[in-house]
């Protein structure tokens, strides 16, 4: 990348994440704010463990999709839970 590339599309104020998302970018993203709540624990303790309890919640949810996922494609008989 040349700098002018940067100075005309990556300078940017804001960057929006989305952690919800099951994807490679969905898990920069929570491992982002990870970092984030980090730097700002000493300074911010309240908001760094509400950024640490959204990222556990998404991670929750996409740990359940996923199971929910998994026991669909492969549903048991009733002879085979017992």
């Amino acid at each position: 990348m040349n700098d002018e590339y940067v100075k005309t599309h990556l300078e940017m104020k804001y960057f929006v994440l989305k952690p919800s998302s099951n994807t490679i970018y969905g898990e920069a993203s929570r491992k982002a704010m990870l970092a984030y709540a980090r730097v700002i624990e000493e300074e911010a303790p309240d908001f760094s463990y509400e950024l640490r309890q959204w990222i556990n919640r998404e991670e929750g949810e996409i740990r359940t999709a996923e199971l929910k996922k998994k026991l669909d494609e492969n549903p048991q008989t009733e002879s085979e839970q017992e």
